[in-house]
């Protein structure tokens, strides 16, 4: 049974070829003596049957048994190697490239995606324990794997995704895409943007859904996904179905394209197209982007409509340092006390302020 869950390098693979040789020379297996020739197959234990098809797809003649089940009596690490019987022998040369090509996402589900991170409406949990390499990109196989589902009168699935400021972010957005990709959806990245921004851009480039990575008002630790579905948030019996594909492991296996593309332009012409042009003239407006990934644009959007804006705390920063328990949830009074001082300060009208993806915010006025 093959897959590839920690074996990452045709170096570390090779030397296991060798180790393998020199000890099996002269071994015993059941009952039969016999040589390791020039060629060896080598196995690696796996749960999942989406493994087997990968080498296939790459060109290997694949032996593969008891898929799916538990051998109590020869239980097995995932990713650990083991020599076969010679009648089963394959090309190390070609074996070693193959697995130098696999990557850490074709190891055992159990190890890698907890199920208590999909909640109803998203995904959430502590970044750096619960969304590690492993399960995001699974994560990603999933989804793309879901709209193959949904979608089957099309041939080119387009998704586009974006994040937002914490610190983990970049690392999930990477591992997400990685994972679309294998499952043969085409991506579009837009970098950072809020969700408002992601969600226009499924509409302006015409995809056919869209991934926010973003733990919204959570404190900085925790990491997340959003996910649109045409121009619909998924229902939680959806959301469950894409759990469901990625707990089973049977993924679509495909070559998607990704390409990098800027939405915020569009997005913030189309916010100033939904004002007069001088509808907001003779304002003083505080605009607090919380250090999230709002930064600028809504201050740009009210100066393009006249309104004078003084900016805070518009420069991203994911341990979002001035906001107790570093969450950027301006909800909590806590958070509100720059903006309420700016406000009496300046003698402006209102003051707004943002939370880490710039979709939840709290007005302020001058009392």
């Amino acid at each position: 049974i093959f897959s590839s869950a920690i074996i990452n390098s045709a170096s570390y693979f090779s030397k296991e070829i060798d180790r393998l040789i020199e000890e099996e020379k002269n071994s015993q297996k059941q009952g039969e003596q016999y040589q390791i020739q020039e060629k060896l197959m080598l196995g690696v234990f796996t749960y999942s049957k989406n493994d087997i098809d990968f080498l296939r797809g790459k060109g290997l003649k694949v032996y593969a048994r008891d898929i799916g089940k538990v051998v109590e009596s020869r239980k097995r690490v995932p990713g650990a190697i083991a020599a076969f019987q010679k009648k089963y022998y394959h090309d190390t040369d070609k074996l070693s490239d193959i697995f130098e090509l696999m990557t850490i996402g074709h190891r055992s589900l159990d190890n890698s995606v907890e199920p208590s991170i999909f909640k109803s409406s998203d995904i959430r949990g502590i970044a750096d324990k619960q969304l590690s390499n492993e399960a995001v990109l699974l994560i990603g196989k999933g989804f793309g794997t879901y709209l193959s589902r949904q979608i089957k009168d099309k041939k080119n699935i387009t998704v586009t995704i974006g994040r937002d400021e914490r610190l983990s972010s970049p690392r999930i957005k990477k591992w997400f895409i990685q994972g679309l990709l294998s499952a043969g959806i085409n991506v579009i990245d837009l970098g950072s943007v809020t969700t408002g921004a992601l969600y226009y851009s499924v509409y302006y480039y015409k995809a056919d859904a869209g991934v926010m990575i973003t733990a919204s008002h959570n404190p900085k630790e925790y990491g997340g996904v959003k996910f649109l579905l045409g121009f619909e948030s998924p229902t939680k019996k959806q959301l469950m179905e894409i759990k469901e594909i990625v707990i089973e492991g049977e993924f679509n296996q495909g070559e998607g394209s990704l390409v990098n593309k800027d939405v915020l332009t569009a997005y913030k012409d189309m916010l100033k197209d939904n004002l007069e042009a001088d509808q907001l003239k003779g304002l003083k407006i505080i605009v607090d982007s919380g250090n999230g990934a709002a930064q600028r644009l809504p201050i740009d959007v009210f100066q393009g409509r006249g309104a004078e804006v003084i900016g805070l705390r518009t420069i991203p920063d994911g341990e979002f340092p001035t906001h107790k328990d570093n969450s950027p949830e301006p909800g909590n009074i806590d958070n509100l006390g720059l903006l309420i001082s700016s406000v009496k300060e300046n003698q402006a009208d209102f003051g707004i302020s943002y939370d880490g993806d710039g979709d939840r915010a709290v007005f302020v006025d001058n009392k």
